[in-house]
């Protein structure tokens, strides 16, 4: 490859890498950047971002993860240090098998720069761990001033698919809540952090994200009102990303713990009844009418339902969830050409369904607190259906299912 040629290297491996299935619900990030001249400068501060998390950086030629021109890396690969202290030696059976690799304690990251994007993917390890460093490891070109100019700004008449828009709006807050407020809000969270009543901590932090999200609308000097409106709605997902990233697992432990009576009765009830009924014993028993017994027996509803597990975020946990009905409704129709889901007495049959196929073991415990964050937020009133809904199905399955 000749010195000057900024066409980037794609392999088969790398796009499968970044687009198989077996790694969609690991955490990824996609920065915009255009300015070619300062590729290498800006994978040298992810460098020094991954050595400060205790990451080995791999820059071995002979593996198949990691491609470098003549001149301009456009790869890296990343292997926690704790744990595979060897990682150099490691990483040529680690890219053999790629079939073991999304169930491997280890945490391993790539980053790809791919067509005036740098895409930081977690392959491997605990999913809230993975998604703080990518986050971290973002933050370090989008903090230093010099990167700052390389986020392209979007204005009114810039046409924007919905991904876009919201990878946009998430690097735009990120780079104000470190560079500005990042000390204030911080010192609100471990504030909140010793609260001792649990829904006490949930209130305060809506309230948190509320003013916060308010603040940065009203700020002109960080965000002009020359922005794009259409990225505003996803401030507010970006800030609860950034909140719930130190707040979550302190709030699930304490779910976890009080629920896991409830998530064990129900997942044994659960186990006991698909071992003695099929799918179209279960469609009878739950007096599904027969126009919504689809013969592909909700696959993909139930496919979305399980991304639930990988989600912190409740606005995004909701819209998981709204995305499965969504699959629902449209295989129901598909199936019967004539009949739409309309009345609840139509869906809870197939929420009900859904729930007892759903692989998430700690399910009450994930939607107990999501319903005590969403309460607080009286704008969702009609995304709290479908929570409901879900505890519904969960107590039906447990102490009315015989």
């Amino acid at each position: 490859m000749q010195e000057d040629d900024q066409s980037p290297i794609i392999t088969q491996t790398d796009m499968e890498l970044f687009n198989n299935e077996q790694f969609a619900h690991m955490p990824q990030i996609v920065i915009p950047f255009e300015n070619y001249e300062l590729l290498e400068k800006a994978f040298k501060q992810i460098e020094n971002a991954a050595l400060d998390l205790q990451y080995a950086v791999i820059q071995d030629e002979n593996a198949r993860l990691y491609k470098e021109s003549t001149s301009k890396r456009r790869q890296l690969m990343l292997i926690q240090k704790e744990r595979i202290p060897l990682g150099r030696k490691l990483t040529s059976y680690i890219c053999r098998d790629q079939s073991n690799m999304s169930q491997s304690k280890y945490c391993i990251i790539v980053i790809k720069y791919v067509y005036g994007q740098i895409k930081i993917k977690a392959l491997s390890g605990a999913i809230q761990i993975t998604q703080d460093h990518i986050q971290i490891l973002a933050n370090s070109l989008q903090i230093n001033q010099e990167k700052r100019e390389q986020i392209k700004e979007f204005h009114d008449d810039v046409d924007l698919n919905p991904y876009q828009i919201e990878q946009l709006a998430q690097n735009m807050i990120y780079r104000y809540l470190y560079q500005e407020q990042n000390n204030r809000i911080n010192q609100k969270l471990l504030i909140i952090k010793t609260e001792p009543q649990v829904k006490k901590q949930l209130q305060e932090i809506y309230k948190l994200v509320t003013a916060t999200h308010q603040g940065i609308i009203n700020d002109n000097n960080h965000l002009s009102k020359r922005q794009n409106q259409s990225l505003f709605p996803f401030y507010k997902i970006a800030i609860e990303r950034y909140i719930f990233s130190q707040m979550y697992q302190q709030l699930f432990a304490f779910y976890k713990q009080k629920y896991q009576e409830q998530d064990l009765a129900v997942w044994n009830k659960k186990q006991e009844i698909i071992k003695r009924m099929t799918q179209v014993e279960m469609f009878n028993f739950l007096e599904l009418k027969k126009v919504y017994q689809s013969p592909n027996l909700y696959k993909n509803s139930i496919k979305i339902f399980n991304q639930f597990t990988f989600v912190n975020i409740p606005q995004q946990q909701i819209q998981t969830l709204q995305n499965m009905m969504s699959y629902a409704r449209s295989e129901a129709i598909d199936f019967n050409k004539q009949y739409e889901l309309f009345s609840m007495d139509d869906e809870l049959p197939i929420i009900i369904y859904l729930t007892v196929y759903t692989s998430i073991e700690d399910l009450y415990a994930r939607v107990m607190l999501l319903e005590d964050y969403v309460r607080n937020d009286p704008s969702l009133e009609s995304e709290r259906r479908i929570i409901t809904n879900i505890k519904v199905s969960l107590d039906y399955i447990n102490k009315e299912w015989n």
